[in-house]
């Protein structure tokens, strides 16, 4: 899986972002908090290129707008996939969510967005021991 955007791979990232996309559906909702004065909440919605093969993150606040996108192989689960990106916008300190509100549950045949939160935050305490402790 490879993931795209305006940290890693930009070029591509906006060429991606290009493409025609299904319409974009509600994934789920948290909170994100740097101090006790600086929080705040995020929306995230996904959606899936018309062809297949792309799987794209919006955050839904001002600006509006496509935060991460992943090349999806026919192995991929979609947990791995946002599990995936949403570590790739934590490690670049853009959009990451830190506490989860809310997720579309009708998603769960497909998608279980708890599980994906879950192994995101498993990935963030690994990464944080090993630099903590090297």
């Amino acid at each position: 899986m490879e993931i795209y955007s305006v940290y890693q791979n930009p070029s591509e990232f906006k060429k991606l972002r290009r493409r025609k996309w299904n319409p974009f559906r509600y994934l789920a909702s948290g909170e994100w908090s740097e101090d006790v004065y600086h929080q705040g909440s995020l929306t995230y919605d996904f959606s899936e290129t018309k062809t297949g093969g792309y799987v794209a993150l919006l955050v839904r606040s001002f600006p509006r707008r496509i935060v991460c996108i992943a090349r999806k192989s026919q192995d991929d689960k979609y947990e791995d996939i946002f599990s995936q990106m949403l570590f790739h916008l934590y490690l670049n300190g853009y959009y990451s969510m830190d506490y989860l509100d809310d997720y579309d549950k009708k998603l769960n045949s497909t998608i279980n967005f708890s599980v994906a939160f879950d192994t995101f935050r498993k990935l963030v305490r690994e990464h944080r021991k090993s630099t903590l402790h090297p």
